[in-house]
């Protein structure tokens, strides 16, 4: 048992530091332990489709049955992708074992990384996804997005740029920027962003380059640009740089940005 009293200043903000970061250790090990006790009951919930399907099987139902194979399926296939991206999901940057997220992972598009001696750029050839929202007019959801594949494809990408260490991680604070570019003809269209836009990418670059996401390690900048060689949504994309935080108005302006 420390005594702080006997401690002299220099002992006490060291006693102080190991407090703080056990206390975050530990608070990181609760959130991911919550976290797996939530993909837990997903799985638990997912039991009972089972049940319908037999149910569906005694009564003859077959086109029925065929539909909800394909539907279940398609939960399933989600859920094991949460499993296998957990381990990225609560920023565990080294293991024996490579995770494979399987083909369905690969599908997406390929992001290109650009490496500079002062940062990292990341070309992202889509826009940030949005926060679902239900349009009442229509009784559909707007920007429908299946994060957990979406994060899945670029976890899987990213863990293979990264597997032999090609850049090193930031030991200085540093600024996140997304740079989205948009065509004229989407100025008065695009959503507002918000921390959902930037959280998925930021955490999995967190994993890959930084020991943490708190205001200590990052800052991030969003800002969405009409390009002129973006003429509809396809052309679409977005630049990621991540730089040190106390030269990125020189590194942006350097860059055009």
């Amino acid at each position: 048992m420390v005594n702080i009293y006997d401690l002299d200043e220099e002992q006490l903000r060291e006693y102080a530091s190991s407090q703080s970061e056990e206390a975050g250790r530990n608070y990181a090990l609760e959130e991911a332990i919550d976290k797996l006790k939530y993909i837990q009951k997903a799985y638990k919930r997912q039991q009972k489709e089972f049940d319908v399907l037999i149910e569906l099987l005694q009564n003859k139902c077959f086109d029925e049955v065929y539909d909800k194979c394909a539907e279940f399926g398609i939960k399933l296939d989600r859920l094991s992708t949460r499993v296998k991206t957990f381990p990225f999901e609560i920023g565990e940057k080294s293991s024996n074992a490579k995770v494979r997220l399987g083909n369905a992972a690969l599908n997406g598009r390929e992001l290109i990384f650009k490496r500079n001696s002062e940062y990292l750029e990341v070309i992202l050839p889509e826009l940030l996804p949005h926060k679902q929202q239900y349009n009442a007019e229509t009784g559909k959801m707007h920007f429908y997005y299946d994060i957990d594949s979406w994060k899945a494809n670029y976890y899987n990408q990213f863990a293979k740029e990264f597997e032999t260490g090609k850049y090193g991680m930031f030991y200085e604070k540093v600024s996140i920027c997304y740079v989205m570019h948009i065509a004229e003809n989407m100025k008065n269209g695009v959503a507002d962003t918000d921390n959902y836009d930037t959280k998925v990418m930021t955490d999995i670059i967190t994993t890959y380059l930084l020991y943490d996401d708190n205001f200590l390690c990052c800052n991030y900048m969003v800002d969405i640009v009409i390009d002129d060689n973006c003429h509809d949504v396809d052309d679409c994309f977005t630049d990621i740089i991540i730089c040190p935080a106390d030269r990125r108005e020189e590194i942006l302006k350097r860059m055009g940005l």
